[in-house]
């Protein structure tokens, strides 16, 4: 989560499927976007939870999330 002057202004949500990290959620409030705020908080989730020993990660997002793909592909997810 980032907070500026005390508003959460972008998360993550990261849970479980069949034992394996997902990536959930990502959201960044709109006057916020663009700043790298999404990527940031993925890469501290992913390294976070390399640290506790999970080495694979899934997500699912629809064609049309450019936004969300680029960032994915920029951390190294890859389409399955």
């Amino acid at each position: 989560m980032i907070k500026e002057n005390k508003k959460i202004v972008s998360v993550i949500l990261i849970s479980f499927h069949q034992d394996i990290p997902l990536v959930s959620y990502i959201f960044t409030i709109k006057e916020c976007c663009g700043r790298g705020m999404a990527y940031s908080l993925l890469l501290e989730s992913l390294q976070s939870l390399y640290n506790m020993g999970y080495k694979k990660v899934k997500l699912f997002v629809t064609n049309e999330n450019d936004r969300a793909i680029k960032i994915y592909r920029k951390v190294g997810f890859q389409e399955i």
